[in-house]
């Protein structure tokens, strides 16, 4: 991640003396740095990266995790809104945002997240391929308590090649770098 983290930094500084600037390499840092411990530097990048491209779905969905794995329910709840406003038709955010809402409380206005990421997503009916996904999904909690994200993330890609239209799986996927740090203590 030392070697990523040095691209980046250098694309930032490519990009900030070039005549065009551009908002992507902000993001791709923070995305990287938003996997550790470096949280409130990863918003601020996302800030900057919002006043060159202005707000993104990718901004958007970002701060919402951020703002999720330190538990900052209100600010997570508006990120994941304004990621659902620029992609009304991206079931994963609906999931995000459904997660945050029943964690605050919110249990109709959760409801109707999880039918629209029903609605978008698919669902699978059969129970078999239900208690195929949990058995999998338990699989990946002992890697992801000794930090062993590539192994986490290996066994849930092999659930979604099963269970490709799973929201919770989608939500898990993109979760499993946060879930790590959060097992780990």
């Amino acid at each position: 991640t030392e070697a990523a983290e040095t691209a980046y930094r250098k694309a930032i500084q490519m990009s900030e003396s070039g005549a065009t600037k551009t908002d992507q390499p902000y993001i791709n840092l923070a995305d990287l740095l938003s996997h550790g411990e470096r949280k409130t530097e990863a918003l601020a990048l996302l800030e900057q990266a919002q006043r060159i491209g202005g707000p993104s779905e990718k901004t958007a969905e970002l701060r919402g995790r951020i703002f999720l794995a330190q538990n900052r329910l209100p600010e997570a709840e508006a990120a994941f809104r304004q990621a659902i406003a620029a992609a009304p038709d991206n079931g994963a955010l609906h999931y995000s945002l459904g997660r945050v809402l029943k964690q605050e409380g919110k249990t109709e206005s959760a409801e109707r997240e999880f039918a629209a990421t029903k609605s978008l997503l698919g669902t699978h009916s059969s129970a078999a391929a239900q208690s195929s996904l949990e058995e999998i999904k338990k699989a990946a909690l002992p890697a992801m308590r000794t930090g062993d994200k590539q192994q986490a993330l290996s066994i849930r890609v092999k659930a979604r090649a099963e269970t490709p239209n799973d929201p919770e799986l989608l939500y898990d996927l993109g979760t499993v770098p946060y879930e790590t740090q959060l097992y780990r203590g």
